[in-house]
């Protein structure tokens, strides 16, 4: 692996692959297998923890939302309250996200900032 402002390449066997972070929708994690989700509707999966994602994407344009899911500011369409302390991540794609109540603060200044 290797890190670059725009690009994350991915090893998984025998095969890289180049992933431009502006493509890059979600990632949704079980345990170490992650499902890379793409603008364009397509997706990679990979046997890497959600941590290694946070930790390669860069902090301005994704943000971790809740233990298995990172969402790109970008493709995310809107944030609906549903409650007090309930939120959802609507993403372009219409795929909807709840984010942990003890992630909102962070996440909604930087939404915002955005």
């Amino acid at each position: 692996m290797e890190k670059n402002h725009n690009i994350l390449i991915l090893k998984s066997g025998k095969t890289t692959k180049r992933i431009a972070h502006s493509e890059l929708s979600h990632v949704c994690c079980d345990e170490y297998v992650c499902d890379l989700h793409f603008a364009d509707g397509t997706k990679h999966t990979f046997t890497k923890p959600l941590a290694f994602f946070e930790k390669t994407l860069p902090e301005a344009d994704f943000f971790r939302i809740s233990h298995s899911v990172i969402v790109a500011f970008r493709h995310t369409k809107e944030v609906v309250t549903l409650g007090r302390r309930l939120h959802n991540a609507v993403m372009n794609d219409g795929s909807v996200f709840p984010i942990a109540s003890r992630r909102w603060k962070a996440f909604k200044e930087r939404y915002h900032g955005k």
